[in-house]
């Protein structure tokens, strides 16, 4: 079997799901949390933040880091009111299933301000980096909820992330407008460690001031390069779906100390005893040498050998 139990971060019971390439670790003392991800031979690509780990049964919400499952659009401004459905306490012990040797569950009930289950369902296969992670969110309330399933990964400080775009057409051939990007009113666009590309965007994570960005992606990908290490993430988008932000399947954001790379489902109604569900696949690679970004083509023809793995 591929599951084993395994201390991790401070914290005794957690699940660790592994094959001859990858190793997940899932916290059972709070989440769901995926809190780690890395090759066998590599660190891991998520932040984990060392004050918070190994503790539970605190009375606000904890960002913890690693990957987790949230509901958007985002309500802070209902946080200090304990109405808020995106930041539902989520400190105390889960509910976990093993499925076989490489499958496992990790769920959370919450019943404020609404019922509702947020699950994580991890498959990894006998060989490879790629991993399946399926978030599900059930209404388990008397009454329909509006939310769309919002899946962020916090990754580890110093890395930059990539967003691939489109190839650059002609003009007038092509003279309708194809990509949307939405900035947040905290965004500096002149910010050093935002690059728009031709081919790619750049967002990079240092010791500086908050900055976000959204996006209507349809590139299928998106990722961060930690080092020679490289994480890739699909981007899922249903064509005229709606979603939150102005249209943003897909978001950045990065503070002092982590970058989150962020992918939503559509925005809808969730009837009593419904469920909506909202599915990543993962890679993760070490050793990967890559050519510098402004060598656009380069660089982009080096991390599609990878994201063809991915895809």
């Amino acid at each position: 079997m591929a599951v084993e139990h395994f201390p991790f971060a401070g914290w005794t019971k957690n699940l660790r799901l592994f094959n001859n390439s990858v190793e997940l670790i899932a916290t059972l003392e709070v989440g769901p949390r995926i809190i780690s991800y890395r090759t066998l031979q590599g660190p891991n690509v998520f932040k984990v933040f060392p004050e918070e780990s190994g503790k539970s049964g605190e009375k606000d919400w904890k960002i913890r880091g690693g990957h987790r499952l949230w509901t958007a659009p985002e309500d802070y401004d209902r946080k200090a009111k304990g109405q808020s459905l995106t930041y539902v306490i989520d400190n105390s012990e889960i509910e976990h299933a093993v499925e076989g040797d490489l499958t496992i569950r990790v769920k959370h009930r919450t019943t404020k301000p609404a019922q509702i289950y947020r699950e994580i369902v991890l498959n990894l296969p006998k060989s490879g980096p790629k991993v399946t992670v399926e978030h599900l969110i059930t209404n388990e309330g008397s009454k329909p909820v509006e939310l769309a399933a919002w899946a962020l990964s916090v990754m580890a400080e110093g890395g930059y992330a990539i967003v691939p775009r489109p190839k650059l057409k002609t003009h007038p051939k092509a003279f309708l407008p194809n990509q949307t990007i939405v900035v947040w009113p905290f965004a500096d666009l002149s910010d050093e460690r935002l690059r728009l590309g031709r081919r790619v965007t750049q967002l990079r994570q240092t010791n500086r001031q908050p900055i976000k960005l959204g996006f209507t992606h349809t590139e299928k990908w998106a990722g961060y390069v930690l080092g020679d290490n490289l994480f890739l993430k699909t981007v899922p988008f249903i064509e005229n779906a709606v979603y939150t932000d102005r249209g943003s399947n897909l978001q950045l954001f990065t503070n002092w100390d982590f970058l989150e790379l962020e992918t939503l489902a559509p925005f809808q109604p969730v009837a009593p005893g419904e469920t909506v569900s909202h599915t990543e696949q993962w890679v993760v690679f070490s050793g990967v040498k890559l050519p510098d970004i402004q060598d656009e083509e380069g660089f982009m023809k080096a991390v599609e050998h990878y994201a063809r793995q991915l895809l």
